[in-house]
């Protein structure tokens, strides 16, 4: 095996990894080119000369050999480690509004972040990903599904948080059930919630304020879609959704009333409680898969603060880019932009309030063995803190 230092990357030849990619490196050997032996390359000025060596093809061998070039070239373990891709299971609705904008205008890529986005459907599936050792190692989730993690002995960690709202939590109902914003009017009736979301504990919450049980409703479980279906067909009477499902389920109920697919029930009514919830939209991994990433999410982070500069800028430019990704008319997010607050941050304590009070509440609704009673293994601040120690409250 020969190293030599290259302007350009033959056709032939593929890179060996992502770490690697950025720093020029790539292989080529017998089973992609005509030659017979293998080559290691990398790319370089190209007023340098070119630097050979045998190297034996062991793996190994091939490991001293990169780590040696590293060190050649200046390239930290830092950098290595912040040139690691990534994958973050992103939920395709408005709250990951800075998320994938970061993605979508390409601030993710220009900070060499090297984040892959994987949609999701609904903060289960976001949790899912991040328990499984082959799943991604962040995702974007409310505060109840970082609680679902810790019950189910697993150690998320909240790094950042990126949106704050209390309007975002809605109940949508027709003016035909009966039901008001007086939440003593559910009683008997069937609810649609997707479980283990803030969809679940606002409901929760609802409940609670008018002195009622799970009991004296009928409770219908599933994912926001399918809500939105079984809401437009008269399946149930209201549902508890959130942005574009809201907006989905305006649309799509006029639709099909005015082509009498579907019995008309009235106008459609929303309904929040601002003082029931407040959402916090946050970027989270575990303990075990941010060991070693935290450069990588620093550079995500960094991305994420330029997206939200960019928010406050442009919200009408913003707001038509989320429109168009999650298929929406212009004016749909608007009630969405204008009660959200999109600042990139961490506060420590109110963080570990939210964690604590929703973790007891989980524990009213299943079995929780053992619940921890201090939740700052479950904030890191420190990423956030590296990039700009201004975001982050610690008292």
């Amino acid at each position: 095996m020969r190293f030599v230092r290259s302007t350009t990357v033959p056709s032939d030849c593929h890179y060996i990894s992502r770490p690697f990619q950025r720093a020029g490196f790539f292989i080529k050997d017998s089973m992609c080119c005509t030659g017979r032996e293998n080559f290691l390359y990398y790319r370089t000025d190209a007023n340098e000369r070119n630097i050979e060596m045998k190297i034996p093809i062991r793996l190994v061998a091939i490991t001293i050999a990169i780590s040696a070039s590293l060190a050649l070239t200046g390239i930290s373990a830092r950098e290595a480690a912040a040139q690691k891709a990534l994958q973050m299971a992103e939920l395709s609705i408005s709250y990951s509004a800075v998320t994938h904008l970061a993605e979508m205008l390409g601030y993710i890529r220009s900070e060499n972040a090297l984040v892959t986005i994987m949609p999701v459907a609904a903060g289960p599936d976001a949790v899912s990903a991040l328990r499984s050792r082959a799943g991604t190692e962040l995702a974007t989730i409310a505060v109840t599904p970082v609680v679902t993690l810790i019950a189910s002995g697993q150690q998320p960690v909240v790094l950042a948080t990126t949106i704050l709202s209390d309007q975002q939590v809605q109940l949508v109902t027709f003016s035909e059930t009966g039901i008001t914003a007086e939440p003593s009017t559910l009683r008997a009736r069937r609810i649609g919630r997707v479980r283990n979301t803030v969809g679940e504990i606002y409901l929760s919450r609802l409940l609670a304020k008018a002195n009622l049980a799970p009991k004296d409703v009928t409770l219908i479980d599933g994912k926001p879609a399918d809500l939105v279906n079984l809401l437009i067909r008269g399946d149930i009477d209201a549902a508890v959704l959130w942005d574009p499902f809201v907006a989905t389920a305006k649309r799509a109920y006029r639709n099909q009333v005015e082509r009498r697919v579907v019995r008309d029930r009235g106008a459609i009514k929303v309904f929040v409680d601002p003082k029931l919830y407040t959402l916090a939209f946050n970027v989270v991994s575990t303990k075990q898969k941010l060991a070693g990433n935290e450069a990588a999410v620093e550079n995500l982070l960094r991305a994420l603060i330029r997206t939200e500069e960019y928010m406050r800028r442009n919200p009408s430019d913003a707001q038509q880019r989320l429109e168009a990704w999650l298929n929406l008319q212009p004016g749909d997010l608007d009630h969405f932009m204008h009660t959200t607050s999109f600042k990139v941050g961490l506060n420590v304590p109110q963080m570990k309030k939210w964690l604590s009070e929703e973790l007891a509440w989980l524990g009213t609704v299943q079995d929780v063995r053992d619940p921890p009673t201090d939740m700052s293994p479950f904030v890191d601040p420190s990423p956030l803190f590296a990039v700009d120690p201004s975001r982050v409250t610690e008292r």
